[in-house]
């Protein structure tokens, strides 16, 4: 897999800095603007999700900015592993080593991919040095510290330990909500900051999994996106809030939004939220037909399964249904 030039919709104007990656931008953007002595190698790490790569190609595209005649280089580990296969079958690796030697920047995604491959290893050492002799720049990014990669050569831990080595961290929820507002502004997405910052409590894993939540939502959902329907439209992805949702608090809360008593909900005088609670139950708790029957007035497995037919008929063809429905999911899983 030959190398590549950086992705343009990768920059410094759309990253969006915090506490937890400022550093790494600070120092990212320096090396982009040659404001450092370019024999000195760079290493951008931190777990899968939180921006190296979109860090490490921003350097590229800046560079290019302040000089459209630089010769910027983009690979990443396992890339560069096929590349040199490739060259080994073919016996190229002459014209394997120019591609990478000749860079003016080489930008080298997920290094840790070299983990245990001794000759890719070894390429990369010589390359490192032919690099760096001739005052050219070389940035890596990875998914843990140099120091506590693992399957790597000494030689080549040595290298990527000579220069300035920043982490990102994962970022706080204000940060989770300002990167999906503005990729909702990108894409052309109408996302409430309510919906952000939802999103943001809940997937709290990596940058990368609140963007495929968002496109998710997207694409399922009704515009304008609210706050119950994107529970509902992720209710298999979000993470369960602290608070474990049982029959009683599903029963707590339609009794509430329909002015009744829990109680009412044991008995047929209110058949709509009846329904409406038996479904949610299901939907929302770990028990089965079998035992929400039992909670509500000591029905069995088919009448809660009419029960919910119905109710799922009811969303389709009832407005007033469904949006008392999405409302009571969005209370819910908040």
């Amino acid at each position: 897999m030959h190398p590549e030039t950086p992705n343009p919709s990768f920059r410094f104007s759309n990253f969006i800095e915090a506490r937890s990656n400022n550093k790494a931008g600070t120092a990212a953007l320096r090396v982009a603007r040659n404001l450092g002595p370019a024999s000195v190698p760079m290493v951008i790490w931190g777990a899968a999700g939180l921006g190296k790569t979109h860090l490490l190609q921003a350097i590229g595209n800046e560079r290019l900015r302040l000089n459209p005649a630089a010769r910027i280089v983009y690979q990443s580990g396992d890339g560069f592993e096929a590349d040199l296969a490739a060259a080994l079958q073919q016996g190229a690796v002459a014209g394997f080593r120019s591609r990478y030697e000749s860079a003016d920047l080489l930008l080298f995604d997920d290094v840790q991919r070299l983990a245990g491959k001794v000759r890719a290893q070894a390429e990369l050492v010589w390359l490192f040095d032919a690099l760096l002799e001739s005052l050219r720049s070389i940035v890596l990014a990875g998914d843990r510290s140099p120091y506590d990669m693992t399957g790597v050569a000494g030689d080549l831990k040595t290298r990527l330990n000579l220069g300035l080595s920043v982490s990102i961290e994962p970022p706080d929820l204000e940060t989770r909500a300002a990167v999906l507002m503005q990729k909702a502004r990108t894409w052309g997405i109408d996302l409430p900051p309510e919906v952000a910052f939802f999103l943001g409590r809940r997937i709290r894993t990596d940058l990368a999994e609140l963007e495929r939540a968002l496109l998710r939502l997207a694409a399922c959902a009704r515009q304008p996106i609210t706050l119950e329907t994107a529970a509902w439209e992720l209710r298999h992805v979000i993470a369960l809030p602290e608070r474990m949702i049982t029959v009683e608090r599903v029963q707590a809360a339609v009794a509430d939004h329909f002015g009744i008593a829990p109680g009412d909900l044991l008995s047929n005088r209110h058949a709509l939220p009846l329904q409406l609670a038996m479904a949610l139950c299901l939907e929302l708790t770990d028990h089965g037909l079998e035992e929400v029957g039992p909670r509500f007035g000591g029905r069995d497995a088919a009448a809660v399964l009419l029960a919910c037919r119905e109710a799922q008929t009811a969303r389709e063809t009832d407005a007033r249904f469904r949006d008392d429905f999405s409302h009571l999911l969005g209370i819910l899983a908040l």
